[in-house]
């Protein structure tokens, strides 16, 4: 079953919900500490989160994903130097390769032509590029609802430990743990924590994963194909939902 898209604003909803469950159980356990235990945070995740939470008037718009791309750089040129490159465009109508040789011949400033390009770009004096159509599958493609899919691994990490990921789909709120080896056990034990953290905003439905030996026992050719692995057990006997591991 397919659902409709959901706007970045919904999708930003549920991580509110899950941090403010920190601060709920924190005031029920009487301590941050316990709280950051019972979900598997930083100390340093949680108060971040609640200064911001504070901050905000206790709104949990203030508890949304800021964008990642910065709204300034410290490299940014000046207004003064931006105003120059486009009056040199106009009084010119040079290309930003020809604008870039007067300004290092005749002002002394150093710049690339993609500085350059850019600037006449953002001042609407150059017709846009046409950007190559993506032929490549990316997951955002599909309408997730949240809890839908989640996708679970193991990696190396730093070549000291394993690093356990499950991260939704529609959403991409990962959650992660480092254990020191890999094997059902620990899988489970992570499964625990991971179901406990996501639990405040929604509950998978199916969860994907490599097939690898600490999921299923599928590459095991000594073991029965009948076999049910003790991470399917534990998901069907403790996890009422639904859950697969089919990638």
């Amino acid at each position: 079953m397919r659902y409709r898209r959901m706007s970045e604003k919904q999708l930003l909803v549920y991580g509110a919900r899950i941090r403010l469950a920190w601060f709920r159980k924190a005031e029920e356990l009487g301590s941050v500490s316990a709280a950051c235990k019972y979900y598997g945070i930083p100390r340093r995740t949680y108060y971040y989160w609640y200064k911001r939470y504070v901050d905000g008037h206790k709104l949990l718009t203030s508890l949304y994903d800021l964008p990642r791309i910065p709204k300034s750089h410290k490299q940014d040129l000046s207004e003064e130097l931006v105003s120059l490159i486009v009056q040199l465009r106009l009084g010119l109508g040079y290309g930003e390769n020809a604008l870039t040789h007067v300004l290092g011949r005749d002002y002394g400033v150093r710049l690339s032509h993609h500085a350059v390009g850019n600037v006449l770009r953002r001042a609407s004096l150059t017709e846009p590029k046409p950007r190559k159509r993506r032929t490549q599958r990316q997951l955002n493609d599909y309408p997730y609802k949240p809890g839908e899919v989640g996708q679970m691994d193991v990696k190396h990490w730093k070549r000291v430990a394993y690093q356990y990921d499950l991260i939704d789909c529609a959403t991409r709120i990962k959650y992660k743990r480092l254990y020191p080896g890999y094997s059902p056990a620990e899988t489970i034990d992570f499964l625990k924590h991971a179901i406990r953290f996501f639990d405040p905003a929604f509950s998978f439905k199916t969860i994907q994963t490599d097939n690898g030996p600490e999921f299923v026992y599928d590459t095991k050719p000594q073991i029965k194909l009948t076999t049910v692995s003790p991470v399917t057990k534990w998901l069907d006997s403790t996890y009422a939902k639904s859950v697969s591991s089919n990638w």
